[in-house]
């Protein structure tokens, strides 16, 4: 603990040692996380650390010497526990410096409101839920959960709305980093709702007399290819051909409510595309 403390604040051109990592739980997925209940298997009961009253302890100790802490906790146990020793830390000695919680996978209700009050940091990555989680709930880690916490499953506008200040990352290399991603995944999708700009204030789109016979105006021209932004060993092609989308690539599924009509290979990754000028029927706007 002395040479973590001393510790900060060293650093370099472009580097600088500023907190303290901590590791509450592991994962939901691998039945390692601390859940108050157990998943379907049974496991995920118990913390990383052996007697979690030490985890209190040490953060109460960073706190006392202005050192802020990241703490890696995922299942609603392990979030609760860290509140209760960031609460108790400011009780013994004032708020002082702002601690952060790392991931926050599942939340019930009566621990939302605890991120504003505490001025813990909610830290957050919409695109886990994106990529590694089904609509359908047919994924491990939901099936681990079971419905009721699956869905209450990245909270990120429940912490937002109850006061939390909530701040969005990749935590790559786990997931890829290009920001965009990120935050399109943080967007909620409400199914039967167009966006705003969909239908008469959008900017007509210049389109040929043949094009408009045999398909929607709206419709991408056949052959146009929409990059994905990522790297180009990771990018994927959207191709529009007639009235249809055929992806290759990346896209996989939707994560939003709604399952696109074609099925890629098992090989291709998953992401979330939110494409509204592409059809005027809203169950088609999220592939």
């Amino acid at each position: 603990m002395r040479a973590l403390i001393e510790q900060q604040g060293a650093g370099g051109a472009l580097w600088r040692t500023d907190g303290v990592k901590i590791f509450m739980d592991g994962t939901i997925d691998n039945g390692t996380a601390w859940l108050e209940r157990p998943d379907c298997h049974g496991e995920s009961t118990h913390a990383f650390w052996p007697d979690p009253a030490v985890c209190t302890r040490i953060i109460g100790e960073l706190h006392r010497a202005g050192v802020p802490t990241a703490t890696h906790a995922i299942g609603d146990a392990a979030v609760r526990h860290v509140l209760d020793a960031v609460e108790k830390a400011q009780a013994e000695t004032g708020r002082g410096v702002r601690h952060r919680v790392e991931h926050i996978e599942t939340v019930p209700d009566d621990t939302l409101r605890r991120f504003g009050e505490l001025d813990v940091i909610a830290s957050m990555q919409p695109t886990h839920c994106c990529d590694f989680t089904r609509a359908d709930h047919t994924d491990n880690w939901s099936r681990r959960l079971g419905e009721e916490r699956a869905a209450r499953a990245w909270r990120c506008r429940d912490l937002w709305d109850s006061g939390a200040t909530v701040v969005l990352g990749s935590n790559w290399p786990i997931a890829p980093f290009p920001p965009l991603g990120v935050m399109a995944g943080a967007r909620p999708h409400r199914p039967g709702r167009r966006p705003a700009h969909h239908g008469r204030d959008r900017p007509a789109r210049p389109a040929r007399a043949a094009d408009r016979r045999r398909r929607p105006p709206d419709a991408p021209r056949p052959g146009h290819v929409i990059r994905t932004g990522l790297p180009r060993a990771r990018r994927g092609r959207i191709t529009a051909g007639g009235t249809g989308v055929r992806a290759t690539g990346l896209l996989a599924r939707s994560s939003a409510g709604t399952v696109p009509a074609w099925t890629p290979p098992r090989r291709t990754r998953t992401t979330t595309w939110h494409c509204p000028q592409w059809s005027r029927q809203p169950h088609a706007n999220t592939w």
